[in-house]
Order: structure tokens, then C-alpha cells, then sequence
């Protein structure tokens, strides 16, 4: 990866735990915390892409199975974060904690996701990585 792609994870990585973490910071309602970042995420992600919907051209039209595992997966990941909203914007939960425990189960399905569906392979470095993962999540939550 070059340097701008190693930029971008930080970016990335900040831009999905800042509002969580301020959120809860500033005592926002958990349900107000979920409406207020969906709803400008997807004004920003719409404003962001929508010079680029003519740069790929027919091949991004998707079969009509496609498309409803998609909207399934996308209800699903609404669903999702409607929850994880709802557990940063809690008094009760540790949000730092939270927030970690869930971006390495996202490490580990990402991981697995991608070996069922795309094929990919794991290399025993990835593999010793998967490990140290799990090992990080027991440790973590101890």
C-alpha cells in the first residue's frame, strides 16, 4: 500500500469512531446519535459519488438477484447500526471497548466473507494474524 492508501485508513478509521465517540461525549441520544449520522453520511456519500455514477458505465448494473441480496445486506447493515448506535450512545456501555470489540469481529468477518464469496486465500501470516485477533478479543474483554 503507498502512502496515501496508509492515509486513508487513518481517515477512515477516524471518520467511523469520531462520531460515536463524541456523541456520546456530548450525551446525545442514542437514536438521535444513529438519525443525525445515517442521515448526513448519506447526504455526504451521495454528494461525494455522484460525479463518478457515469465513470462505470454498464457493467454497474446489477442482476435483479444482486440487487435484492443488496438491498437485504443494506437493511441488515441498517439494522446493524441502528444497534451499534444505540450501544455508544449508552451510559452503561464503555464506548472505547465497544467500538474495538466490534472492528475486529469486522476484521475477522471481512476476512472470511471474502475467502467464501471472492476466493481469496489466507497465507499463514494471515492466518497467525486471524489468531492474534481472537487472542486480542479474549484479552480485550477480560
Amino acid at each position: 500500500m503507498s502512502v496515501w492508501d496508509w492515509l486513508s485508513t487513518i481517515f477512515v478509521a477516524f471518520g467511523f469512531v469520531a462520531w460515536a465517540v463524541w456523541g456520546k461525549f456530548y450525551n446525545l441520544h442514542p437514536a438521535l446519535l444513529g438519525v443525525m449520522s445515517t442521515s448526513i453520511m448519506a447526504l455526504s456519500v451521495t454528494f461525494l459519488s455522484f460525479s463518478k455514477f457515469g465513470d462505470i458505465g454498464i457493467r454497474s448494473f446489477p442482476s435483479l438477484k444482486s440487487f435484492a441480496v443488496m438491498i437485504f445486506l443494506c437493511a441488515v447493515n441498517g439494522a446493524a447500526f441502528y444497534v451499534y448506535s444505540a450501544k455508544v450512545g449508552n451510559p452503561l456501555i464503555k464506548t472505547g471497548n465497544y467500538i474495538v470489540i466490534v472492528s475486529i469481529l469486522m476484521l475477522l468477518e471481512a476476512r472470511f466473507l471474502d475467502l467464501y464469496l471472492n476466493k481469496n486465500l489466507m497465507n499463514q501470516l494471515n492466518i497467525t494474524g486471524l489468531v492474534l485477533i481472537i487472542l486480542g478479543i479474549v484479552l480485550f474483554t477480560r
